[in-house]
């Protein structure tokens, strides 16, 4: 967890470059200070948390935005090894899916998610999804079960 005032540091995990550029661009607008690192897939994802590989030295994310459907190592297998993993266990993580939320909502949940959106269809509300994790955030509402 960062201190007040801080920047926090985000790990975005995505596939898709459109939803990396969208996300990317909606990050660059929030008030609240951000360095944002991206990994394609779920072995660099978790690469990255265990900072190995070309990830050595990698920073300790505050927050993650996590694609589900990854190539390699799937979303919910690194959020299970997250989930697993108690040095990692204080990290927020916020499931970003083009899969229905509620569907899945108690096991991404049971796996440590604190959030869950759907993929957004266009950068307006691409836009308010973004700027309502950065509303939990500055709340301190970012770790309730939702």
């Amino acid at each position: 967890m960062t201190r007040q005032g801080e920047p926090i540091q985000i790990l975005l995990v995505e596939d898709n470059p459109l939803d990396i550029l969208m996300i990317s661009e909606c990050l660059r607008k929030w008030r609240t200070k951000n360095y944002l690192n991206v990994v394609q897939d779920g072995d660099q994802a978790l690469d990255f948390l265990h900072s190995r590989g070309s990830f050595v030295g990698s920073p300790r994310p505050d927050l993650m935005l996590l694609d589900l459907n990854l190539p390699k190592t799937g979303g919910n297998e690194v959020l299970s090894e997250i989930n697993g993993n108690p040095d990692l266990s204080d990290m927020t993580i916020v499931v970003v899916t083009t899969f229905d939320p509620v569907a899945d909502l108690d096991v991404w949940n049971d796996l440590g998610a604190s959030l869950c959106i759907t993929k957004p269809m266009d950068y307006a509300e691409y836009f308010r999804a973004i700027r309502y994790i950065e509303e939990l955030w500055i709340t301190g509402n970012h770790h309730a079960k939702r």
